[in-house]
């Protein structure tokens, strides 16, 4: 996998530099600074994944990411963060950016991200997020929303957490893929989730799953 960096910052560079290159799997193609030198870089020689710091100067990574795009860069994208809020991570999901990663990561995170990004898949760090998901409206928290959960309720949502699909968990669990969805209905209702997405990234924040990369 080509990886292009996009940051004005030397320590950054030689630090993701450090990271990856240790793993065969990825080959840093190319190191940028600016806004201009990316898009000149991604319509040259397109990477397979840029990654860019979410706040990157007067620009976000997200607008950097769709200027990208905008001059026909079809590669996926990792973004680097200290934090994002709750708004943020809505804007990063519906931009369809391929992964989101704590700048603390150490390599084996980032790694694991890449490694999601490669097989199709998408990486949001539970780190990230736990500042605010499963938290109620009024931002209190108190006991955990996942203890009004049934049993087979908290199987189904490790299971999500684990990356199943309904047929997965189904031939797991010996139910029928109708109960599955109606496990995940409840599932999502009871933690105030909105998606599959959020109920993965619960479980792993809350320690109820652990997502791994096979193969």
């Amino acid at each position: 996998m080509k990886i292009l960096i996009i940051d004005p910052r030397p320590f950054v560079r030689s630090g993701l530099q450090v990271l990856l290159s240790g793993s065969p799997d990825f080959q840093i193609c190319g190191e940028v600074t600016s806004k201009e030198q990316a898009i000149r870089f991604v319509k040259e020689s397109p990477p397979d994944v840029l990654i860019a710091d979410w706040r990157f100067g007067s620009l976000s990574g997200l607008e950097l990411v769709d200027a990208a795009r905008t001059e026909g860069y079809t590669g996926k994208a990792l973004l680097l963060a200290d934090y994002v809020t709750h708004q943020e991570f809505r804007q990063v999901k519906a931009a369809e950016i391929d992964g989101l990663v704590a700048s603390t990561a150490i390599q084996e995170e980032v790694t694991h991200a890449l490694n999601l990004i490669r097989l199709g898949r998408r990486y949001y760090d539970s780190h990230l997020l736990v500042n605010f998901l499963g938290t109620s409206a009024d931002g209190k928290t108190g006991l955990s929303p996942h203890d009004q959960l049934t049993n087979k309720e908290l199987e189904v949502l490790q299971a999500l957490g684990q990356g199943l699909s309904n047929r997965q968990i189904a031939e797991d669990l010996f139910v029928t893929e109708y109960t599955v969805k109606k496990h995940v209905s409840q599932v999502l209702a009871k933690l105030d989730l909105a998606d599959r997405t959020h109920a993965a990234l619960y479980a792993n924040v809350k320690g109820i799953a652990r997502y791994e990369v096979s193969g």
